[in-house]
C-alpha cells in the first residue's frame, strides 16, 4: 500500500502523462475508483503506441489496486473516500 505523499506523487506524475496523450478532462481525476478502472482499460485500446503507455497504465494500475485494497480494508465498495464523506 502507498502512504499519501507516494500516493499524491503518483497521481501527479500520471496526470502529467495523461496530458499528453489527450485524455479527456473528467477522466483525469485519478482519486475517482471509476476513472483509474476507465484508463486501464482504455490506455490499452487507445494510447498503446505512446512512447510512455507503460509507465502510465503501470502507474494507473498501481493506483487502482491500492485504491482496492484501502476501500475493502475499510469495507467500503466504491470511491476511496466514501466512508468519510458521511
Amino acid at each position: 500500500m502507498f502512504d499519501d505523499d507516494t500516493r499524491t506523487k503518483k497521481e501527479s506524475a500520471l496526470r502529467t502523462i495523461l496530458e499528453t496523450m489527450g485524455i479527456p478532462e473528467a477522466r483525469l481525476d485519478t482519486a475517482r475508483t471509476a476513472n483509474l478502472r476507465w484508463l486501464v482499460r482504455n490506455l490499452q485500446i487507445n494510447h498503446r503506441d505512446h512512447p510512455l503507455f507503460e509507465s502510465a497504465w503501470e502507474m494507473s494500475r498501481q493506483l487502482l489496486q491500492n485504491t482496492v485494497r484501502l476501500s475493502s480494508r475499510r469495507g467500503v465498495v466504491g470511491e476511496p473516500d466514501a466512508s468519510s464523506s458521511m
